[in-house]
């Protein structure tokens, strides 16, 4: 579907491609750096490739997957790109049948948020083979190379950072385990048991996530047989973000109007809409929020840029624009929560900089 016109004027882009290993330690927020809004290198204007973007939803049930591809739309829509989405609805079969779809409708490009690459190597090696593109915006993969690119968050850095706040803020004691096995979950938890080590802090049980639309009432069942087994538990680690759905009824149901120390410590990742309802209700105490959707707009940024002037796709999990690294972790609580509607945003306005650098560099 591509129709890719010869440029007037090639455009080199400087793009540094360092990483800001950013720690919050114990904090629930951090101030953010001034930073610009306003593409510091200028170009005469390139003539933006015409393209159809196909999107692989790992599970529109969770919203932070659904921020995702709600913002992978909204940036190509300002090119005027076409968009198809097929939905996996959480399974493998799903997956595998969306990568095939998806390839053999000739879309140009084909993004996913977070599908394990090892569950669809032969519809990304299909879509490459035919001169598709196949970029990652989600979680972290245990082998991101199978991918043309993958601009995902540092899925450790956010279990580091949580795992500091819950040693410094939750009382020391037993922690129960909401575990996901794929690499991002898988590096959130190695963060804990980093971060825990020598403490008073121990993972007493841990139970594995469902990844598809039984998850949140597999969590509240679940999170109450765990409050009964284990009555001293101090912490309720939830790896995957849509589980605080689950684990929201649960606290209210066997914690009624309890705060901690009186009951366990609720933590979770990504402060979706959802999670913060939780927070303000007092049944989720604490959220790790990154710029999620700004990968969404760095991939965006280098398919225009790899159709439009042959550049190669950049390596870097996240590069760096302007010398800004947007994926800084910080905790929010029901102290430091956004207004309502919202999400936290650590470091800058991404879409307003990627809005203004590709009107100056496209003519958008």
């Amino acid at each position: 579907m591509r129709k890719v016109k010869s440029s007037r004027l090639i455009v080199a882009l400087a793009v540094t491609a360092s990483l800001v290993a950013a720690s919050c330690g114990g904090s629930s927020s951090t101030t953010p750096e001034t930073v610009a809004e306003e593409p510091v290198e200028e170009s005469t204007t390139t003539e933006k490739p015409q393209l159809t973007i196909g999107y692989l939803q790992i599970l529109s049930q969770s919203e932070a997957a659904m921020r995702l591809e709600n913002d992978t739309k909204a940036a190509a829509e300002l090119f005027g790109w076409g968009f198809e989405v097929c939905d996996a609805q959480g399974t493998v079969e799903g997956m595998q049948t969306c990568g095939d779809t998806l390839v053999n409708k000739g879309v140009d490009v084909i993004i996913t948020n977070g599908t394990p690459s090892v569950v669809i190597k032969a519809q990304i090696d299909a879509a490459i083979a035919k001169g598709i593109p196949f970029l990652n915006t989600g979680g972290t993969q245990a082998t991101p190379e199978d991918y043309t690119a993958s601009y995902n968050p540092n899925d450790g850095l956010m279990g580091e950072v949580l795992a500091k706040w819950v040693r410094e803020n939750a009382q020391e004691g037993e922690i129960l385990l909401h575990s996901v096995k794929d690499k991002w979950g898988a590096d959130r938890e190695a963060s804990l048991a980093k971060v825990i080590e020598g403490s008073g802090f121990s993972v007493v049980d841990s139970v594995d996530t469902p990844f598809d639309n039984t998850l949140v009432e597999f969590t509240q069942t679940s999170a109450t047989s765990q409050f009964t087994r284990f009555p001293k538990a101090k912490v309720l680690w939830l790896t995957f973000d849509l589980a605080a759905l689950g684990a929201g009824p649960a606290i209210a149901a066997s914690y009624p109007g309890k705060t901690p120390p009186d009951r366990p410590t609720v933590v979770t990742f990504y402060c979706n809409s959802t999670t913060q309802a939780e927070i303000r209700k007092g049944t989720v105490d604490a959220c790790v929020e990154t710029p999620l959707e700004a990968g969404t707009w760095i991939a965006i940024d280098q398919i225009a840029s790899h159709f439009a002037t042959g550049s190669n796709f950049s390596q870097e999990r996240q590069p760096t624009y302007d010398g800004v690294q947007y994926d800084v972790p910080i905790v929010v609580t029901k102290e430091t929560l956004p207004a309502e509607g919202s999400y936290p945003t650590p470091v800058g306005d991404f879409r307003t900089y990627f809005t203004n650098k590709w009107k100056t560099q496209y003519g958008l």
